[in-house]
Protein backbone atom coordinates (compact mmCIF):
# COMPACT_ATOMS: atom_id res chain seq x y z
CA UNK A 1 0.00 0.00 0.00
CA UNK A 2 1.31 3.43 -0.92
CA UNK A 3 1.60 6.11 1.74
CA UNK A 4 -0.50 9.22 1.67
CA UNK A 5 0.77 12.54 0.39
CA UNK A 6 1.84 14.86 3.21
CA UNK A 7 -0.20 18.00 3.72
CA UNK A 8 1.27 21.47 3.20
CA UNK A 9 1.33 21.93 6.98
CA UNK A 10 3.28 18.69 7.44
CA UNK A 11 5.73 19.67 4.69
CA UNK A 12 6.29 23.08 6.31
CA UNK A 13 6.84 21.53 9.74
CA UNK A 14 9.35 19.10 8.25
CA UNK A 15 11.24 22.01 6.62
CA UNK A 16 11.39 23.79 10.00
CA UNK A 17 12.82 20.67 11.65
CA UNK A 18 15.35 19.94 8.88
CA UNK A 19 18.48 21.64 10.23
CA UNK A 20 21.03 21.82 7.42
CA UNK A 21 23.56 24.35 8.76
CA UNK A 22 24.72 25.42 12.18
CA UNK A 23 28.00 27.19 11.30
CA UNK A 24 28.71 30.06 8.92
CA UNK A 25 30.76 27.80 6.63
CA UNK A 26 27.87 25.31 6.46
CA UNK A 27 25.42 28.08 5.54
CA UNK A 28 27.59 29.30 2.70
CA UNK A 29 28.29 25.76 1.50
CA UNK A 30 24.59 24.85 1.57
CA UNK A 31 23.69 27.76 -0.71
CA UNK A 32 26.77 27.58 -2.95
CA UNK A 33 26.14 23.86 -3.65
CA UNK A 34 22.73 24.90 -4.91
CA UNK A 35 24.13 27.36 -7.43
CA UNK A 36 23.99 30.67 -5.55
CA UNK A 37 26.88 33.07 -6.04
CA UNK A 38 28.95 34.34 -3.14
CA UNK A 39 27.11 37.69 -3.31
CA UNK A 40 23.68 36.02 -3.45
CA UNK A 41 24.62 33.79 -0.54
CA UNK A 42 25.48 36.83 1.58
CA UNK A 43 22.21 38.55 0.67
CA UNK A 44 20.17 35.46 1.58
CA UNK A 45 21.87 35.04 4.95
CA UNK A 46 21.54 38.77 5.67
CA UNK A 47 17.83 38.64 4.78
CA UNK A 48 17.21 35.90 7.34
CA UNK A 49 19.24 37.76 9.96
CA UNK A 50 17.17 40.90 9.34
CA UNK A 51 13.81 39.13 9.44
CA UNK A 52 14.41 36.46 12.07
CA UNK A 53 17.15 38.01 14.17
CA UNK A 54 19.31 34.90 13.82
CA UNK A 55 21.21 33.14 11.05
CA UNK A 56 19.45 30.51 8.91
CA UNK A 57 19.68 26.90 10.04
CA UNK A 58 16.72 25.00 8.63
CA UNK A 59 15.51 24.45 5.09
CA UNK A 60 12.56 26.70 5.98
CA UNK A 61 14.92 29.51 7.04
CA UNK A 62 16.81 29.32 3.76
CA UNK A 63 13.58 29.21 1.74
CA UNK A 64 12.39 32.35 3.54
CA UNK A 65 15.68 34.14 2.82
CA UNK A 66 15.68 33.12 -0.84
CA UNK A 67 12.09 34.31 -1.20
CA UNK A 68 12.91 37.66 0.42
CA UNK A 69 15.89 38.27 -1.86
CA UNK A 70 13.96 37.20 -4.97
CA UNK A 71 11.09 39.53 -4.07
CA UNK A 72 13.51 42.42 -3.52
CA UNK A 73 15.27 41.74 -6.83
CA UNK A 74 11.96 41.83 -8.68
CA UNK A 75 11.16 45.12 -6.98
CA UNK A 76 14.57 46.45 -7.96
CA UNK A 77 15.55 47.07 -4.34
CA UNK A 78 18.61 44.83 -4.00
CA UNK A 79 20.83 44.92 -7.06
CA UNK A 80 18.01 43.83 -9.33
CA UNK A 81 17.43 44.73 -12.90
CA UNK A 82 17.78 48.38 -13.81
CA UNK A 83 14.32 49.84 -14.27
CA UNK A 84 15.22 50.78 -17.83
CA UNK A 85 16.22 47.21 -18.76
CA UNK A 86 14.33 44.85 -21.02
CA UNK A 87 13.64 42.62 -18.00
CA UNK A 88 11.73 45.39 -16.24
CA UNK A 89 9.80 46.14 -19.42
CA UNK A 90 8.75 42.48 -19.62
CA UNK A 91 7.80 42.36 -15.93
CA UNK A 92 5.76 45.56 -16.20
CA UNK A 93 3.86 44.27 -19.23
CA UNK A 94 2.58 41.19 -17.38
Amino acid sequence: MLGRTPTAKEETQAAWRAIVARKDEERCEFLRRRGFSKAETGKIIDAVLAEEGRPPESIFDFAQGITTVARDVLRGAVGGLPRSSMGWQILRSQ
